[in-house]
């Protein structure tokens, strides 16, 4: 972006890179459109020469190589970086070698089947179908993909709350409760 400073009384072009953002003090307009161009092509040179060398060249990148790419070119916190790879994790275990364009809504249904039946709650497998059509929207629109699976999402699953005690249930509590634990246990039923 460009934008005039009238406190400095200087123009400021602004960009980012992976996340970073960085600024440049010019003395006219022509100054910083002409320092925004080359930035840009900058830029364009660099994803230029990053997609060189990219598989996808080839008949069709995989999963694994897709999810690579996300993490290293992403301008997310890393704290989310962490978190996604953790979740990443496990649909690399089970489709990172297959080709992106390959995946139906059969495999990603596949997937989902098998973190059931190895206990994850539908919480979790929620999001990491989310990370999964994340990346892919991300390939999509980094020219990595041609295409994305059209429907790719899965249930929320119910929120996992503790249900209030029953009157009989908290009849019970009281009377075997010491007094100022009765007072907590009131506060907390109201």
């Amino acid at each position: 972006t460009i934008r005039y400073s009238i406190r400095h009384k200087t123009w400021i072009v602004a960009w980012k890179v992976r996340g970073a953002t960085f600024r440049h003090e010019c003395t006219s307009k022509e100054d910083a459109l002409t320092f925004a161009e080359i930035q840009r092509t900058i830029s364009q040179k660099e994803k230029e020469r990053f997609v060189q060398t990219t598989p996808h060249s080839r008949k069709g990148i995989t999963i694994r190589e897709l999810f690579n790419h996300h993490f290293n070119l992403c301008s997310k916190r890393q704290m989310t970086i962490k978190q996604d790879i953790y979740h990443a994790k496990s649909i690399l275990d089970y489709m990172g070698n297959r080709h992106v364009s390959s995946i139906t809504q059969k495999d990603i249904l596949g997937f989902c089947t098998s973190q059931k039946t190895s206990g994850k709650a539908q919480s979790t497998i929620h999001r990491r179908i989310s990370l999964l059509r994340s990346i892919m929207n991300w390939g999509k629109k980094e020219g990595y993909l041609s295409s994305i699976i059209e429907k790719c999402s899965v249930s929320k699953g119910k929120a996992r709350r503790t249900p209030p005690p029953s009157i009989s249930e908290l009849n019970e509590l009281l009377r075997v409760a010491s007094s100022h634990v009765q007072r907590v246990i009131l506060l907390g039923i109201y």
